[in-house]
């Protein structure tokens, strides 16, 4: 057997990370930790799946710092501090409290921000590093708050982020690649390799009527290509039709059925 008698279905890989509109920056923070992808598909819906186009992993990177940034951060703690004190009765030695506070806490804020930002900055670059944001937060040193204030203001941190990564992600200001290269299932090894070979392609995504049902990169072509050549090509087909339901009329042609005995 050639490269005519592979097709791309054969050896593409199945187990898709991609984006949707739909996504929030909680799943896109998880992508970029679990991911060491240059690039991430972009479609339309989880439940469709039809390809809009590909964001490279730096764009989604920024975006991601953005939402998480130490200036949002101390304007979201400065505007809650104003807030409690407008709720709280004047006190004889109120003033010097309130000039004295947002001071304390923009500190503690300038001690913190740095380890908060490095931490996103080293997940989103695939660091080993496995610390969460309110971890690292909660280890800082040399805290210029009474421990009591100093845990309130962690809470309120962690609460902050978990608001924003709730949030969907914005993707009007993020350059989207609108016709990343496509193949199609039933093209062949031979064709899949000479395309690569000539438009110079790390990855192509693979669809069907539109919806994204895979994608190979250079990794599973020269994979294929070897196997092809020793003869030890394995299709992950066969195992991915067994769990399907119309997998009896999927089975190779060698495989006969088993026939009732005649009557």
């Amino acid at each position: 057997m050639g490269g005519h008698d592979f097709y791309v279905e054969d050896f593409m890989v199945t187990d898709l990370k991609y984006l949707s509109r739909e996504s929030k920056y909680k799943g896109l923070r998880r992508l970029l930790k679990i991911s060491t992808l240059k690039q991430f598909p972009l479609v339309d819906s989880q439940e469709t799946r039809v390809l809009l186009g590909s964001i490279k992993r730096k764009h989604l990177s920024k975006i991601l710092s953005a939402q998480l940034s130490a200036e949002k951060r101390l304007q979201h703690l400065l505007s809650q501090w104003a807030e409690r004190v407008q709720s709280q009765e004047p006190e004889p030695a109120g003033n010097e409290k309130k000039t004295e506070k947002p001071e304390t806490l923009k500190a503690m804020e300038h001690g913190v921000s740095n380890a908060q930002d490095s931490v996103v900055e080293e997940m989103v670059e695939e660091e080993e590093e496995k610390v969460e944001p309110s971890k690292t937060v909660q280890r800082t040193a040399a805290s210029p708050l009474p421990q009591n204030e100093h845990v309130q203001y962690c809470n309120m941190v962690e609460e902050w982020e978990c608001r924003r990564l709730q949030e969907p992600i914005c993707l009007d200001e993020v350059p989207i690649d609108p016709a990343p290269y496509r193949l199609l299932e039933k093209e062949t090894l031979y064709q899949c390799y000479d395309l690569f070979n000539l438009l110079s392609l790390r990855t192509a995504y693979v669809t069907n009527m539109g919806r994204l049902v895979g994608v190979v990169s250079l990794k599973e072509l020269k994979t294929a290509v070897e196997g092809c050549v020793k003869g030890t090509f394995a299709s992950s087909r066969h195992h991915r039709h067994l769990c399907r339901p119309d997998a009896q009329a999927l089975k190779p042609s060698g495989e006969a059925e088993p026939k009732s005995p005649p009557v």
